[in-house]
C-alpha cells in the first residue's frame, strides 16, 4: 500500500511540475478572433517552414485558463521535430513558466480546430495575453 501511495504522489507531482492544475479539454474553436496568434519561425533545417499558434486565456474562477492549438506546414521529419520542442517548451509571461506547451495539439488548418484547455497556477488578474511567449530549448537537427 505504501509504494502504491508513493507512486500516486510523483504522478501528481509530476502533472503539477509542468504549470497545470486541471486535466487538458477540448473546445471547438468558435470565434477564431478570440485567439491571439503567434509565429515561428524555423532555422537551419525547418529554414522557411513556420508554426502557427493559437490561444486564448480564460478566466477560471481566478485562475488562468490558457486554451491552444497549432497550424504549420511542416512534413515528415519536420512535423515531428516541431512536436518535440513543443513538448519541451513553456508558455511565459514576464519570464515565468505558466505551463508547458506540451498539451498544445497539432491541427491541419484553423478554421474548424479543436483547442485544448488547462487551467493553470497563475492568477488570471495577473497575465496579460498579449504579453505571453512561447519559449523553449534551442535545438540543432541535421540529417
Amino acid at each position: 500500500m505504501k509504494f502504491f501511495y508513493l507512486f500516486a504522489m510523483l504522478v501528481v507531482s509530476a502533472c503539477v511540475t509542468d504549470g497545470a492544475m486541471s486535466p487538458v479539454t477540448r473546445e471547438p474553436v468558435v470565434n477564431h478572433d478570440k485567439y491571439r496568434k503567434i509565429t515561428l519561425n524555423w532555422a537551419e533545417t525547418g529554414r522557411g517552414l513556420t508554426t502557427r499558434l493559437y490561444l486564448r486565456g480564460l478566466n477560471d474562477g481566478g485562475q488562468y485558463r490558457i486554451c491552444a492549438y497549432y497550424v504549420d506546414d511542416a512534413t515528415g521529419v519536420q512535423k515531428l521535430s516541431v512536436r518535440a520542442w513543443l513538448d519541451e517548451a513553456y508558455f511565459t509571461y514576464k519570464g515565468e513558466k505558466i505551463v508547458s506547451t506540451k498539451f498544445v495539439p497539432w491541427q491541419a488548418r484553423s478554421v474548424g480546430a479543436k483547442a485544448a484547455c488547462v487551467t493553470t497556477k497563475a492568477l488570471y488578474k495577473d497575465v496579460n495575453l498579449f504579453g505571453i511567449r512561447v519559449e523553449g530549448n534551442t535545438v540543432r537537427v541535421s540529417f
